[in-house]
């Protein structure tokens, strides 16, 4: 993963979720170790452990003990290979399509999607177990599947929190009654164009509904 501004501000806020942005820790079982709390399949698609879960000595690192004390940078090294890897899978699943979309309100990103794999994985094409479900079930549902780890975070929260954009809605669509004609419903639309759901609302409360959508006197009403 090449390092940008925008990944490393995507770093600082999973390290604050996994760990509080500390390098020498681990999980109570000791299977999730470290600033990002890589578990086995993590630090082995990292190349620093094997199949059988044994340090493979790549950068110095053989023992728990070296990765906690992150030798040799080597946490920040294994994050970045692992998400390399991760970005490559959902190109290969055809997910990355979803980026730009909302989903549940909220805007899809690379690293909103980076970061959700990381917590509970890109997720098998068709599961046969609920472990097997992550990333790939909450975008294809549209949200309507929500995977959550061990720990009961769910994928959705991650998707929100890592985004690296301020949590936006989608813009919200004009309405256009027949009726309206008048001058200052114009003057609102161009407003509400580029207007999020929270904005969007804010405005309505300071708008007189009645005035916008009141029948012109000139036009009888339909079925009369």
């Amino acid at each position: 993963m090449p390092t940008s501004e925008s990944y490393t501000d995507f770093l600082r806020r999973l390290a604050d979720e996994e760990s509080g942005g500390k390098y020498d820790i681990a999980s109570p079982s000791g299977t999730f170790i470290g600033k990002y709390q890589m578990g086995p399949g993590a630090l082995q698609d990292a190349g620093y452990k094997d199949s059988k879960g044994k340090w493979t000595g790549k950068n110095g690192i053989f023992t728990d003990r070296d990765f906690r004390e992150n030798k040799n940078n080597a946490q920040e090294d294994a994050i970045s290979i692992y998400h390399d890897r991760v970005w490559k899978t959902i190109q290969s699943a055809g997910l990355d399509k979803y980026e730009g979309r909302v989903i549940n309100g909220v805007k899809i990103t690379k690293y909103g999607m980076i970061g959700a794999a990381h917590l509970r994985g890109v997720g098998k094409k068709n599961p046969e177990r609920e472990d097997q479900r992550g990333l790939r079930q909450y975008l294809e549902s549209g949200g309507k599947i929500d995977p959550a780890d061990a720990n009961n975070t769910p994928v959705s929260s991650y998707i929100k929190r890592l985004s690296g954009e301020d949590n936006v809605s989608a813009p919200v669509p004009v309405l256009k009654p027949n009726t309206i004609t008048n001058e200052e419903l114009s003057q609102e639309e161009k407003l509400l164009e580029s207007m999020t759901i929270d904005k969007f609302l804010q405005k309505l409360e300071n708008l007189d509904l009645d005035k916008i959508f009141e029948q012109p006197k000139n036009q009888t009403q339909k079925g009369n």
